[in-house]
């Protein structure tokens, strides 16, 4: 067993709570202090999407039924839109 990374995705400096969509194949990552969620491709290994939710972004969970994300920063508690595919078009 090792712990050397396998692989090294692209990601705000800044990030504080990860979620993986296992389904989707995308790990949501929320930047605390500019309150970015970016959504990564784990295949291509890109970020195809980022929202604001406001400073201070501190939680970020997965509904796994719906494959909804919900994130909290100072601005408030956020549902975020999971609608995209890995191509910025709606599904």
């Amino acid at each position: 067993v090792t712990l050397a990374p396998r692989r090294v995705l692209p990601a705000d400096a800044l990030v504080r709570e990860i979620e993986c969509d296992p389904a989707r194949g995308v790990i949501y990552a929320a930047s605390y202090f500019d309150g970015r969620i970016e959504a990564l491709d784990v295949e291509r290994g890109d970020v195809f999407d980022v929202v604001r939710v406001g400073p201070f972004a501190r939680a970020l969970r997965l509904d796994p039924a719906t494959s909804t994300v919900f994130a909290g920063s100072n601005a408030g508690v956020f549902e975020l839109p999971t609608e995209l595919d890995h191509h910025g078009e709606v599904r």
